[in-house]
């Protein structure tokens, strides 16, 4: 069983600054881990794909991605545009992960229906793959009609596509136009629930196991110290309205050898890329978590 491959994703608060940002993708590469991620909302102090150009000036190696972009609220024209400039600069390093949207009133604002989300971003899909493949879009859809538009976002690879979604619905949506799915905060027996249709639905869309991510986005909480642990883990669970006990049900949160265990565990039910979130630690946890982490974690299994 080959070894998971493990993204950081960071978060990014008012006060952060452009050093900030670029100093902990430097440590996060030359702490071994595979890519640096950010996440998306209008409540988001950042513009994730802003961020990600940012970033991919200041790592050499790192996959850039987001977890999750929401696609339907932005039109599919510019963030081709977008994902296409960041996809040459960075020697092709994107991982973009995209969701349908959660919160109605964002959409409401956009003038967006939010009850036709999922139906935008299928063909928003579409259009991004036609223009990231030929650098022009001719596309007549339900919801984006495009006549032979040049656009010049012809890219030598496509971006990495990831679905983010607990449902069936993004599961299926993953398995049929994606590279990889994300659900979020799942606990191993998740991933079990959903094994039979993954199976069938690789199967049914002839897709290749073996080159299709299923991933994890998981809080990350550790240390050297188990006192130190857990008074990270009470103040972060009081934030989620849940217990330190709770969270290490869909979080990693422990020793790092209860998180070797934990890991292996999701291997066994088809886990095979975790993104780690630390969102919400200051800067000094953050590097002491990812520290042990990939000293601890990663180096023993």
């Amino acid at each position: 069983m080959d070894k998971p491959k493990f993204g950081v994703h960071i978060g990014i608060q008012e006060e952060t600054k452009v050093d900030d940002i670029l100093s902990l993708a430097e440590f996060i590469e030359n702490r071994g881990f595979d890519a640096v991620f950010v996440s998306d909302s209008f409540s988001t102090y950042h513009e994730p794909l802003a961020t990600l150009a940012m970033l991919a000036t200041g790592s050499k190696k790192l996959s850039l991605g987001t977890c999750v972009y929401i696609l339907p609220q932005r039109h599919p024209l510019l963030v081709a545009k977008q994902t296409a400039f960041i996809q040459r600069i960075s020697g092709g390093r994107l991982i973009l992960g995209i969701g349908v949207g959660w919160r109605d009133n964002e959409f409401e604002a956009l003038g967006v229906p939010y009850n036709k989300r999922g139906l935008v971003t299928d063909e928003a899909v579409n259009i991004l793959k036609m223009a990231w493949d030929k650098g022009y879009v001719d596309f007549s859809g339900t919801w984006f009609k495009i006549h032979e538009i040049e656009i010049n976002t012809k890219v030598h690879t496509r971006p990495k596509l990831w679905i983010g979604g607990n449902t069936s619905r993004a599961l299926t949506r993953a398995v049929k136009m994606g590279d990889g799915w994300v659900p979020t905060d799942f606990a191993v027996s998740d991933y079990g629930t959903f094994s039979s249709s993954l199976t069938s639905g690789l199967k049914k869309y002839e897709r290749d196991v073996n080159d299709f991510v299923v991933a994890s986005h998981l809080m990350l909480l550790t240390s050297n110290d188990d006192t130190k642990t857990k008074l990270m883990a009470d103040r972060i669970a009081t934030q989620f309205g849940s217990t330190p006990e709770e969270m290490k049900e869909w979080a990693l949160v422990g020793t790092p050898s209860e998180l070797v265990d934990k890991i292996v565990q999701y291997q066994n039910v088809g886990v095979t890329y975790h993104v780690l979130s630390v969102w919400g630690l200051p800067m000094d946890q953050v590097k002491e978590v990812l520290d042990v982490f990939a000293s601890k974690v990663i180096e023993s299994l």
